[in-house]
């Protein structure tokens, strides 16, 4: 660059840019080459990532770390009424996770094999693996759900099925693999992601 710059006889800001001034600034000795510098550096345009990004451009992901409390599950099944009072004490672990879970986000174990489904097939959630909640998320056909049903939260996936909702553990083992959604069930929040701490 700096040959380019002295064969021709032009500015660096110009070589780079094609932006004014095309002429070099003529260093001068001492103090003055150090001013001929600064010149030429606070006269380059700012570099900005967006100028230059055209119209497919569209901002990545928001991924900051976010920290959410373990909570239990009976806890999760009161945690719409438990949230806004929540103070963690000096037990209360929390976990990082990169997806934003809304402001009463909390984190629950699997216990038990009723979600685990059989080996191959995708997804599983065994006993022992983390879930990240989101109590905000919309209760859709397809997704994880956490249900409180007659004062116990349970995790299942909720299925429409011939027009019903159903919870359905994935186990097709599990004794009442299907049950109906019914009256007085309350969604107390959606699986956003799932993971184990190694």
């Amino acid at each position: 660059m700096l040959k380019a710059q002295a064969a021709i006889g032009c500015s660096a800001t110009w070589l780079l840019t094609g932006v004014p001034p095309m002429e070099a600034v003529k260093p001068k000795s001492g103090a003055g080459q150090v001013e001929a510098k600064l010149n030429e550096i606070t006269s380059a345009p700012a570099y900005n990532p967006l100028s230059m990004a055209g119209d497919n451009f569209e901002p990545g992901p928001d991924l900051r770390p976010r920290r959410y409390p373990e909570i239990s599950w009976v806890q999760a099944g009161m945690w719409a009424e438990l949230c806004e009072n929540f103070e963690p004490d000096e037990h209360t672990i929390w976990h990082q996770c990169h997806i934003d879970l809304g402001p009463c986000g909390f984190v629950v174990t699997v216990r038990g094999p009723s979600m685990t489904a059989p080996a191959g097939v995708y997804p599983s959630f065994p006993d022992g693996i983390k879930l990240f909640v989101s109590p905000d998320a919309e209760a859709l056909p397809g997704k994880y759900v956490i249900v409180r049903r007659e004062g116990k939260a349970t995790f299942k996936k909720l299925t429409l099925v011939e027009g019903e909702m159903y919870l359905e553990a994935l186990n097709p083992d599990w004794p009442e693999r299907y049950q109906r959604l019914k009256e007085g069930d309350q969604f107390c929040g959606v699986v956003r992601h799932a993971g184990f701490d190694l």
